[in-house]
């Protein structure tokens, strides 16, 4: 299991005021079982940053199809300023759990775009302990 991220791998990325612009290391990597039910569908492979999971209430999730047991950090484009961001787990925890966003809800700008859209459109900010 990897400790932290190359220092180089990450600094790219744009930065989230909370959660800064690398992983989050848990040490978690749990794998896909159809068998067992054990579906991602919300982290492809392919974003999916390894040893990253946390653990998800699949009581609390507002589901389309299937529920999930792990959110995991992921790694995305942002739509608008095109810059590699990480939609970290625990603000999927937050969506999915708090705000009852449908699973199938996907983030496609990073912390600071998605702020400046919200501006834009003349909503406020979300509350100082929401994730962004």
């Amino acid at each position: 299991m990897p400790s932290s991220a190359e220092p180089s791998d990450y600094d790219a990325y744009a930065e989230h005021p909370r959660y800064g612009k690398r992983p989050r290391i848990t040490g978690i990597d749990p794998q896909e079982d159809p068998e067992k039910g054990l579906l991602f569908w919300i982290s492809p492979p392919e974003c999916r940053i390894p040893y990253t999971a946390i653990k998800a209430d699949m009581d609390r999730q507002n589901i389309t199809a299937f529920p999930i047991p792990w959110y995991f950090d992921q790694r995305k484009i942002c739509k608008d300023c095109e810059r590699p961001f990480i939609f970290f787990a625990e603000e999927q925890r937050y969506w999915f759990e708090e705000l009852g966003f449908y699973l199938g809800t996907e983030c496609l700008r990073c912390a600071k775009c998605r702020k400046e859209k919200r501006e834009k459109a003349g909503r406020i900010d979300p509350p100082p302990e929401a994730p962004l």
